[in-house]
């Protein structure tokens, strides 16, 4: 079965670059769903790339890591379209290593570095040795909260993380326990679940950066289909991480009514949080983003 699947690939195209991936047709016919392709690609993710892409060539940055890349198409258009003159793309699948080998040669790209490594022994490494980036991104499978940590040590002074959450159920507050347990919150699933499970992403990722004395401040932030994702521009100092500690807050929701609460000194009586209660996203950043995609900012 795996040396079928393996042969089983197809060429696609997004944005300005074209590339090898499991064949999801036939993935399919073999009663298989797209998570269990040997490479993995999934095309409705497409507006997530757009989105970094675009971040990434507004800000005018060098460097990115995706370190999860699968079949490097995230990889691909950051140097295709986004600018950068260094990339470096890693997977702990050697199978997907070789097809992205592949596809940077198909794309006639240089300034792609390509490795088969597991993304957090990567991510320290490149924390230990010095090679950190201005752009890393962080998309699992499902939560991003064992991940989060390395992938915020391998950023230099300034840069900017992407992350991207996939366990809607419990972000959402239908798995309270796992909420609880994965990002730090306690809470239940509300009307308005979506926006407290962006809130909660955020205030997890504030609160992990603190504790190495990082500040990650929110840029952008949305909810798309089956998944909630989220940027940080990463500073340095325990300072600018305690302002940002000081815009987590509480919900009361009762019977349609809700209150939000500033400040996370006191929990109060029947609270779920602490959640990010500030801006989920910058108007002046938003502003700024290149045209790549219009959809971006509706």
């Amino acid at each position: 079965m795996s040396s079928r699947l393996t042969l089983a690939l197809r060429l696609y195209s997004e944005g300005k670059v074209s590339f090898y991936s499991t064949d999801l047709e036939e993935l399919a016919k073999m009663g298989l769903p797209y998570t269990k392709a040997p490479i993995f690609y999934n095309p409705r993710m497409k507006l997530n790339r757009d989105v970094a892409i675009s971040i990434f060539s507004s800000l005018s940055m060098r460097s990115a890591a995706d370190l999860m890349a699968a079949s490097g198409v995230r990889a691909l258009r950051l140097k295709a379209e986004g600018g950068a003159e260094e990339v470096l793309a890693c997977d702990s699948n050697c199978l997907s290593v070789q097809i992205m080998k592949m596809n940077v040669k198909l794309n006639n790209l240089s300034g792609i570095r390509v490795k088969c490594s597991d993304a957090r022994l990567e991510a320290e490494r490149m924390a230990w040795e010095n090679e950190r980036v201005d752009y890393i991104d962080l998309d699992p499978f499902g939560s991003p909260a064992p991940f989060l940590d390395s992938f915020l040590r391998a950023l230099k002074r300034g840069g900017v993380i992407g992350v991207t959450a996939t366990d809607e159920p419990p972000l959402f507050g239908i798995y309270p326990d796992k909420l609880l347990r994965y990002y730090g919150v306690w809470g239940k699933k509300l009307p308005f679940c979506k926006e407290f499970g962006i809130r909660s992403l955020i205030s997890f990722a504030i609160r992990t950066a603190a504790r190495l004395d990082l500040a990650a401040e929110p840029l952008l932030s949305y909810g798309e289909g089956h998944y909630v994702r989220a940027y940080f521009r990463v500073e340095r100092g325990a300072e600018r991480s305690k302002r940002l500690l000081k815009e987590l807050g509480w919900v009361l929701y009762s019977e349609g009514d809700f209150e939000i609460i500033k400040g996370i000194d006191e929990m109060p009586r029947g609270a779920m949080g602490p959640i990010w209660v500030g801006k989920i996203v910058e108007p002046e950043f938003l502003g700024r983003l290149s045209p790549l995609n219009e959809d971006v900012k509706k």
